[in-house]
């Protein structure tokens, strides 16, 4: 999440403002999880009481990591129920619209500068960003983390008799099905699941979904979804797409997938 939060921040989290999570067995109430042994296993229905607001486009969420349901992350919230995301390099469509992405948010770029070595390094310490890696090809290969407006300014601060060229990066490490094609760069048209979705069970639906089902809803027989005897499925619950914004380095909906409503802690309010 660096530029919005840095190692060794502390943040205030309020766990209101979408509602508390009522406890769903006796092993989540502290103290009581000590002297109660017989009840521990026994698990209650999800209830999520009333929260202050909605969750809303690009509020910074701690949320439980659905794979590993003890780990706390910190993400920014980018697609919501319902909502069809389409990530294309550095732009993100939800319902085939463009949307206005934070400041903060940072991708990494092979930069190829045809000049000389000086001018770009100057420009990095004149537009504030750090060069990762250095190399002398011909052309000057640098890499280095650029936000929205620092890759705009590199353009415009190069003089006429210089090539520039960004090459974005991205990490094959992805967890959805290799026939999709998908990687850090490009998701295309993913429907995030609300509560009542319903979907033509297809081929293509279920490389993309079968996890998450497995994983989240309650499904009696799973072996119909993976035999394809289903024509259609109804979704249980709602799911959110989060992205970090230090965007290379993040692991993030791109690589574990989909976050359920109920692994929602809170709202980050504050940064210290």
């Amino acid at each position: 999440m660096e530029n919005a939060l840095f190692v060794n921040n502390k943040i205030i989290v309020n766990k209101l403002a979408y509602g508390p999570k009522l406890p769903m067995s006796l092993e989540d109430i502290p103290w009581i999880n000590v002297i109660s042994k017989v009840t521990r296993n026994k698990k209650i229905d999800y209830i999520r009481l009333g929260g202050l607001s909605k969750i809303k486009r690009n509020d910074i969420i701690v949320f439980k990591m659905p794979i590993n349901n003890k780990k706390n992350l910190v993400k920014r919230c980018i697609g919501l129920p319902g909502e069809k995301i389409t990530i294309q390099q550095d732009s993100i469509l939800i319902n085939n619209h463009l949307i206005e992405q934070a400041s903060t948010i940072k991708n990494l770029y092979n930069i190829y500068w045809s000049k000389n070595q000086n001018q770009l390094f100057k420009a990095s310490v004149k537009l504030g960003f750090k060069i990762i890696k250095k190399r002398d090809r011909g052309s000057l290969f640098l890499q280095a983390n650029l936000n929205g407006y620092q890759k705009k300014q590199l353009s415009l601060i190069k003089s006429t008799n210089d090539s520039l060229c960004l090459e974005k990066r991205w990490l094959p490490y992805y967890q959805w099905n290799k026939d999709l094609a998908w990687n850090g760069l490009h998701i295309d048209s993913l429907i995030i699941p609300k509560k009542g979705l319903k979907i033509k069970w297809n081929s293509r639906n279920r490389m993309i979904y079968l996890t998450l089902i497995r994983r989240f809803e309650a499904i009696n027989n799973i072996l119909l979804l993976e035999k394809s005897i289903l024509k259609e499925y109804t979704f249980t619950k709602d799911y959110y797409f989060f992205l970090g914004d230090n965007r290379f380095f993040s692991e993030d909906s791109r690589f574990w997938g989909l976050v359920p409503e109920e692994s929602i802690e809170g709202k980050v309010m504050k940064v210290l």
